[in-house]
């Protein structure tokens, strides 16, 4: 489980040389209001200090170091005991600044750095904490969940003027746990890590902080109020970057200022970087309020970008006011900016982008947000009512989210001097939040479209939409939403369930990759051509199946062609590792004796290592699978033996055995499916939606 070799991060950012953002947004006073609002407080309180005498002065700027209370930066010495005594007797003293002296090695600590008093500066320039492995495993509940520093007071009592600078965190979220690659299972060892984890508290700084190897690098939760993070660089993490996150309050964190921060250098580890798959640089969300992002970038990662939503909750709450200004996304996740409401009871709304930049990423404005303001910056395409997609299974009338179709349409959003190198495609289609009807208002000015623009809706919706002074390069297309979608639909209607006879053959394949026996050449040659990521499919993919059996076993020959061997995926060579996110090919089966829902489940990566389970057991179950993998200039082959004895005994003649094939293609992240066609759903389980294979 140790993964956590020291590796001491970068420090911190060049300060940002652009002015503060407008703070004109059209609602009440933006944060750099609020921060003068903080100065004139402070000095309130220094001059009461002073009235008091030269004692008080002392009490204020009194520094208590913790290596006087015992800590070592060795990388061995548990040095949270030292940390907490020199933080309980800053406190006693009604504030001061607690001291972590720059350090060749790291101070390793075992529990959070708890801030729970008003009045404290921690700061850490040129030292670096480290978490230790297995430090936050079991630690799963919100009470008891460890976050590196957490500054935190009580909806009752919040603490104020909380200052942490200079400070290197290396959370060592993959030194906590077994299996880190699925976020699901990981956070249910070691629970969601934080770098700084804010509750309950108003008027926090956070300047000059690197943070590596966290779940989450940094948030703002519940109880966050006029609080500003500057120069904070979050790399290798596990999920997300940063967050306004107050657990699904109206305004429960409100105020926020994030200046001049990074979210970085984490790719998935199927791109190199940590197991697992990133999700995104920032969110804010859950209620969040008065939000400013400035000079902000989410780059070289397979994150996406800049998210702004509810995240859905059984109960009414409003996320809005939040502005990005000059915010970027450079070599990440296509998904750049994302702007979405849910229904009625969780409106999204006053969100303005003000020069942000994603040239290959897409803007995307959906399900229902209102007074929605782009100004400036280019981006690769542009949604305004739809998905990032077109094959997104939200898009189905009849799909998976049909209750959300209704809702895609914006209520309004202005664009306005904005760069699009693709299409943009806008949905002027009457839109119902669950309660209400509406009708969009969508206005684009001086905008500049080297693709096509794609106003979809009924033609009596057409004058919603107002596009003044602008150029298109491609085409200006007026269609309905039948019309548009019609592609989509043909595409998704799934065929019969494929069928094929599997036969005997009297010379077993040599399982070595090479795929020259005889028994191959007798088999019958079956495409594997359905897709499930994409509903009209993706060039590239190509894969071809033969099966056949005797008395020992059933054997399965994939040939796998593929155009770019070169970007061939592997993460793993371990047995019953998570290998979905590398190349390789996967198959199902259920025997007709099998109870109703059982199936059996195998996985071969591109470098021969091989997953198997059960529905019962998961990976717990194991077979005695042999498989070989062979790679050649533009294919490569993988040949497996299933022994009968782990599938209950040899096949009666004529018995249908349900089963599906896939192939799981890492390069382009898409999957290629035997038995059914796209739909939106991961049904590969159901064995009623499984082929048949009938033993001759």
């Amino acid at each position: 489980m140790s993964m956590n070799s020291y590796e001491k991060p970068g420090r911190g950012l060049k300060p940002a040389t652009h002015r503060h953002a407008s703070p004109s947004m059209g609602y009440p006073p933006n944060p750099p209001l609020q921060r003068r609002g903080f100065v004139i407080l402070s000095l309130v309180i220094i001059g009461a200090t002073a009235v008091n005498g030269a004692a008080g002065r002392s009490m204020l700027q009194r520094d208590f170091d913790v290596t006087t209370f015992g800590a070592r930066a060795d990388g061995t010495h548990d040095n949270s005991p030292a940390i907490e005594r020199a933080l309980a007797a800053a406190e006693a003293a009604g504030g001061g600044r607690v001291v972590l002296p720059p350090a060749a090695q790291p101070y390793l600590i075992t529990d959070s750095i708890r801030i729970q008093a008003s009045r404290i500066h921690l700061h850490g320039e040129g030292a670096t904490v480290l978490l230790k492995d297995g430090a936050a495993t079991g630690r799963t509940s919100d009470e008891d969940m460890l976050h590196i520093v957490r500054i935190q007071g009580t909806p009752e009592r919040p603490i104020e003027h909380v200052t942490l600078t200079g400070l290197a965190i290396d959370a060592n979220y993959w030194g906590q746990m077994d299996n880190p690659s699925i976020w699901q299972k990981a956070a249910a060892q070691a629970g969601i890590i934080r770098g700084i984890k804010v509750n309950h508290a108003r008027h926090v700084r956070v300047r000059d902080v690197t943070i590596d190897r966290p779940f989450v690098g940094m948030t703002f939760g519940l109880g966050s109020h006029h609080c500003e993070a500057e120069n904070v660089k979050v790399t290798r993490f596990h999920h997300d970057g940063f967050g306004v996150t107050p657990e699904f309050v109206g305004g429960g964190a409100s105020h926020i200022i994030y200046r001049n921060c990074v979210a970085a250098d984490s790719p998935n580890g199927s791109r190199g970087g940590l197991p697992g798959n990133r999700i995104k640089g920032w969110e804010v969300e859950e209620g969040a309020q008065h939000v400013q992002l400035i000079d902000c970038v989410v780059r070289d990662t397979s994150a996406n970008g800049f998210y702004i939503r509810p995240h859905g909750a059984p109960h009414p709450f409003r996320t809005g006011h939040i502005q990005l200004t000059r915010c970027r996304v450079e070599n990440a996740g296509l998904n750049a900016f994302a702007v979405f409401g849910y229904k009625h009871e969780q409106p999204v709304s006053h969100v303005r982008l003000v020069d942000c930049v994603a040239r290959h990423g897409t803007l995307a404005v959906y399900l229902n947000p209102d007074h929605v303001s782009v100004s400036g910056g280019p981006f690769g395409q542009v949604t305004v009512g739809f998905y990032r997609d077109y094959d997104d299974p939200h898009h189905l009338v009849d799909g998976p989210r049909k209750d959300l179709f209704s809702a895609l349409p914006v209520r309004s959003a202005d664009l306005e001097d904005v760069e699009v190198d693709g299409d943009v495609r806008i949905n002027t289609r009457t839109g119902h939040d669950g309660v209400v009807e509406y009708r969009p208002r969508i206005s684009l000015s001086r905008l500049k479209v080297a693709g096509d623009v794609h106003v979809v809706g009924p033609p009596e919706n057409k004058p919603r939409v107002e596009i003044d002074d602008s150029s298109v390069a491609g085409s200006i297309h007026h269609v309905t939403t039948h019309q548009y979608f019609q592609p989509l639909h043909d595409a998704m209607n799934i065929p019969a369930m494929r069928e094929s006879a599997v036969g005997y053959t009297d010379r077993a394949p040599m399982i070595d990759g090479d795929g020259r026996d005889a028994c191959w050449a007798a088999a019958p040659r079956m495409d594997i051509v359905n897709q499930y990521e994409r509903a009209r499919g993706r060039r590239g993919g190509h894969t071809f199946l033969h099966v056949c059996f005797d008395a020992e076993a059933l054997y399965v020959l994939m040939e796998c062609l593929e155009s770019d061997m070169d970007k061939l995926v592997t993460t793993t060579t371990d047995r019953d590792a998570d290998l979905w996110f590398d190349d390789n090919v996967e198959l199902f089966l259920h025997r007709s004796d099998d109870p109703k829902t059982y199936f059996r489940q195998w996985m071969v990566s591109v470098a021969g290592a091989v997953y198997d389970g059960d529905e019962t057991d998961a990976e717990r179950w194991n077979s005695a699978i042999r498989a070989t993998v062979k790679k050649y200039d533009d294919r490569y082959v993988a040949e497996i033996a299933l022994p009968w004895k782990d599938l209950g005994g040899p096949p009666r003649r004529g018995e249908k055995l349900k089963a599906n094939f896939i192939r799981n293609r890492a390069t382009n992240d898409t999957r290629w499916i035997w038995s059914w066609r796209y739909d939106g759903e991961g049904a590969f389980k159901d064995i009623s939606r499984m082929g048949t294979l009938t033993v001759k």
